[in-house]
């Protein structure tokens, strides 16, 4: 559902840019970009734990969940 989202919203920037690019040859692209492989995703939870060991109070995810995006933060004395 991501990358359908992903490519849905490019295609539809694309398009008021004047793009002739088509949705399929956008979402070949997404599934082929170089840093696939490399962008492995763990939890929000498991991310906000990472914070909390180096020292960040307060963590959460306080703005921002879409698939696999999120936002979060901590504050740090």
């Amino acid at each position: 559902m991501f990358d359908e989202m992903m490519v849905d919203t490019l295609y539809q920037y694309l398009i008021n840019q004047g793009s002739p690019k088509s949705k399929e040859v956008l979402l070949d692209e997404h599934n082929n970009r170089a840093d696939k492989h490399d962008n492995i995703l763990l939890s929000v939870d498991t991310q906000c734990d990472w914070l909390r060991e180096i020292g960040y109070d307060d963590v959460d995810c306080f703005f921002f969940k879409c698939f696999e995006l999120a936002i979060f933060a901590g504050r740090k004395k």
